[in-house]
């Protein structure tokens, strides 16, 4: 079984590029974030493109901010959506159950700005995300939590570790606030799938522009988690380039999709 997450940045720009990779891979679950559509519109436009392709569609979204979606193979059982006392901060998090899994993808909110307000903003988030996925880590059911972070969870996550260059303790994304919290899902019981098997790559899934990605200079900021029910299934895990090739020398990078294939 193949699951996915993947911060596509828009639907509306992203629609065929996202069609062709479905068509490519396959797989059988994948979590989109940005999808920057409400839900009538989600509805209108996208689901049935998703459905001539086989898949069933599940989404939250709310305005042209935010939004994310699980698209399935299988029948796609909704627990979720939002976190409770978060839904100012947007439609960030959507629960389903399907093929056997209970899947989560949220899209954290990145605290840009200035001013400690966004980041206390983003660590109240990670917190309630926390408690609302506390029992899932110990469930026989094998559970999933995927998605965009917005945080580098180490230092080797980060392109400036690998050329001895320093970030500023206080800049989001990299504090340590920020990563303790990341910490704290692995002491939770949640493992991180693709260093789980890749314990010390370079390994990005952002990078802020073309040159960048050329030089590999990117961060690793979107997360596939596992309860140890999928752990005892894991097989691979990988961060897929083909997006980003096929795109160009003009076309801006972005995030890469993750995939991990389960047993």
């Amino acid at each position: 079984m193949k699951i996915a997450t993947w911060n596509i940045n828009s639907l509306k720009a992203r629609r065929d590029e996202l069609v062709s990779w479905l068509r490519e891979n396959r797989p059988h679950v994948v979590a989109l974030q940005e999808t920057k559509t409400d839900d009538d519109a989600f509805r209108e436009h996208y689901q049935p493109i998703f459905e001539a392709e086989g898949y069933g569609a599940a989404f939250h979204g709310h305005g042209g901010q935010c939004g994310v979606a699980i698209l399935g193979r299988q029948p796609l059982v909704v627990t979720r959506k939002g976190l409770l006392g978060q839904e100012d901060q947007g439609a960030r998090l959507l629960t389903v159950q399907t093929a056997g899994l209970l899947f989560t993808t949220v899209y954290v909110p990145i605290a840009s700005g200035k001013g400690p307000s966004g980041v206390e903003r983003k660590l109240e988030w990670l917190d309630a995300l926390a408690e609302y996925v506390r029992e899932s880590a110990h469930k026989d059911m094998p559970a999933v939590l995927c998605g965009d972070f917005n945080i580098a969870p180490e230092p080797i996550d980060d392109w400036k570790h690998w050329y001895g260059k320093k970030r500023g303790r206080r800049e989001p994304g990299f504090r340590e606030d920020e990563r303790s919290r990341i910490r704290s899902f692995a002491e939770a019981g949640w493992s991180d799938l693709v260093r789980h098997l890749n314990p010390e790559g370079r390994l990005f899934t952002w990078w802020w522009r073309r040159d960048f990605y050329v030089q590999n200079k990117g961060l690793r900021l979107d997360l596939v988690l596992g309860n140890p029910a999928v752990v005892e299934r894991l097989r691979s895990a990988s961060i897929v380039h083909s997006p980003h090739e096929n795109r160009g020398r003009t076309g801006r990078p972005d995030h890469a999709p993750v995939i991990v294939d389960l047993a």
